[in-house]
């Protein structure tokens, strides 16, 4: 049995449009990972310095001596853990090949689109299919994650209220990814309140 002309690229154009837009949203979580590791890093640095200022200037505070000694000793394991975790999870890498893929994907879509409306040619067909797997099979797949996000943008696929549900799923699900950093900058913050209360 034929395959419909209109039907055969169309579905091809409409399956690269959706992971085009996914691997977009994958570079721009691993870019929130990134800037978040590096805050975090710059902070535990900043305070890295304050404490031997302080112990060298014998800046009176209401930490002990120790106290502080040991509070160093913390954050300097805490940095090395979080630079070991940037290095195997080199999300600058990642997320600068997502972008790639992104770019790769859009100008295949683009070459594909003019032949939506006109009569299916098979080799032409196969021709796009096998170009959309060498890319696909060039750079590592999006998170689930990331297509859950990227399905907030169709609200059509949802009821009103399975929408809202999904949503705050979602969204909750997306933003926990990173709930660690949050937990660390606190952590810090309270530690330099506790220095200098």
């Amino acid at each position: 049995m034929g395959i419909k002309s209109n039907k055969t690229f169309e579905e091809l154009h409409r399956r690269i449009d959706v992971v085009t837009r996914v691997r977009y949203i994958a570079a721009r979580r691993l870019k929130i990972h990134q800037r978040l590791s590096q805050w975090v890093i710059t902070l535990i640095s900043v305070i890295l310095i304050i404490i031997p200022l302080l112990q060298t200037f014998q800046i009176k505070t209401k930490v002990s001596e120790q106290a502080l000694n040991v509070i160093e000793v913390f954050l300097g394991v805490a940095i090395l853990a979080y630079s070991l975790l940037l290095n195997m999870e080199n999300y600058t890498s990642r997320a600068e090949k997502m972008q790639s893929c992104g770019v790769e994907l859009t100008f295949l879509k683009s070459r594909i689109y003019p032949y939506i409306h006109y009569k299916h040619n098979t080799k032409l067909y196969n021709q796009f299919a096998e170009k959309y797997n060498i890319i696909l099979e060039k750079y590592e797949n999006h998170d689930d994650i990331d297509y859950k996000f990227f399905t907030l943008e169709k609200p059509q696929g949802f009821s009103k209220e399975n929408f809202y549900f999904a949503w705050i799923a979602i969204k909750i699900r997306f933003w926990l990814s990173f709930s660690h950093y949050i937990i660390v900058i606190f952590i810090l913050i309270a530690t330099i309140y506790y220095i200098f209360k």
